[in-house]
């Protein structure tokens, strides 16, 4: 059986939700391959790829929320004016001070284990807009510097993580259900063309 779904903008990676799963008609625990076909503006194709076999798995529910990160990118010529760097894939990455840059397998201390450093992917919009989440460790409290990394060579990358203030996480109870509730992190990143 072959299932598809369009995506419209460039993807660092591929993740479904529970409903698009089963709006595909795939199945946990079933071995799958992916071919990503790039098709251009005038309906022909660019270039296409195609995976090994791999395993869809669900993941695992976690006690902690996903950081909800709502930004946006900027870019400025002289540093005057500001302009939204349309279409930018990033990654971001809690750090462990001001220079620190985004690590995709780097490990922290947490209770005496050593465990991986979650990476966020996201693309911005045409007007440099984004809204990720970013898995939270244990650690990840008070003020801590967030790292981006602009995938691409198009803008400078930015030097200096921002310090932002991590939301505490606050509980509400319905119905003997516990559900986690969060505020979002705003940011602004500039960058030079």
């Amino acid at each position: 059986m072959m299932a598809s779904k369009i995506l419209y903008v460039p993807k660092q990676t591929l993740t479904f939700t529970q409903s698009e799963v089963v709006q595909l008609g795939l199945v946990i625990g079933q071995s799958y391959k992916l071919k990503v076909t790039a098709i251009s503006d005038k309906n022909t194709i660019i270039a296409s790829a195609e995976t090994c076999n791999w395993l869809l798995k669900a993941e695992p529910v976690s006690k902690i929320p996903a950081l909800t990160i709502k930004g946006k990118l900027n870019y400025t010529f002289e540093g005057k004016n500001y302009y939204g760097a349309r279409k930018t894939s990033i990654s971001l990455q809690f750090v462990d001070n001001k220079t620190s840059k985004v690590v995709n397998y780097s490990f922290a201390n947490v209770n005496g284990s050593y465990v991986f450093k979650p990476v966020a992917f996201v693309t911005t919009d045409a007007e440099g807009n984004f809204i990720t989440k970013l898995d939270q460790l244990p650690i990840d409290t008070g003020e801590k510097h967030l790292a981006i990394f602009i995938n691409g060579s198009y803008y400078k990358q930015i030097d200096n993580a921002l310090l932002v203030k991590i939301p505490k996480i606050g509980t509400q109870v319905n119905s003997g259900v516990v559900t986690y509730l969060q505020d979002t992190v705003n940011v602004d990143f500039k960058t030079l063309f």
